[in-house]
């Protein structure tokens, strides 16, 4: 079932409250009823491989800021 954010308003559905901000699962004929109050989140890629780019980006970063700081020093000691 997709998922959905509520926006503009607090929502009861299935004895539930859902305030403004929060995810909720709708059919999408449910959520055409009520089209102005809530908005499709698109779904997210399998969580195995959503992981695995997380941690390909951590990695660059990292990488990425240790050439930074390589660079700084080096430049710093041409300067003297």
């Amino acid at each position: 079932m997709p998922k959905y954010l509520v926006k503009h308003t607090t929502l009861l559905h299935n004895k539930k409250v859902y305030g403004e901000g929060s995810k909720i699962d709708l059919t999408e004929e449910q959520a055409a009823r009520i089209s102005d109050f809530v908005e499709l989140i698109p779904e997210e890629q399998k969580s195995s491989s959503n992981k695995t780019t997380q941690k390909s980006t951590k990695s660059e970063q990292k990488a990425d800021s240790n050439k930074t700081a390589k660079e700084t020093v080096q430049e710093d000691g041409d300067k003297k």
